[in-house]
């Protein structure tokens, strides 16, 4: 059964919004004490296990497969290539 437009296009908008969020989060000089309990480990984990079901939840209409891999893949290629 497909999903109907109005909740891919809410997907889509969280989607977005999480992405702006790890974005700023990830290269940003300030301290948040909430996120700084985690260790970098978990953070990433966190941090793209939402981005991976939001991008799933996003795009129904294909599966969980290389191209969304490879969305997210490059996204964290950016984000570490920011902070270096």
């Amino acid at each position: 059964m497909a999903q109907p437009k109005w909740r891919t296009n809410s997907f889509r908008v969280l989607l977005v919004i999480a992405l702006v969020v790890c974005t700023y989060l990830a290269t940003t000089r300030r301290h948040f004490t909430l996120v700084e309990h985690f260790t970098d480990k978990i953070r990433h984990a966190l941090a793209f296990s939402a981005l991976a079901l939001l991008t799933d939840f996003s795009f129904p209409q294909s599966r969980f497969q290389a191209g969304k891999v490879a969305g997210l893949l490059g996204y964290g290629m950016l984000i570490e290539a920011i902070q270096y």
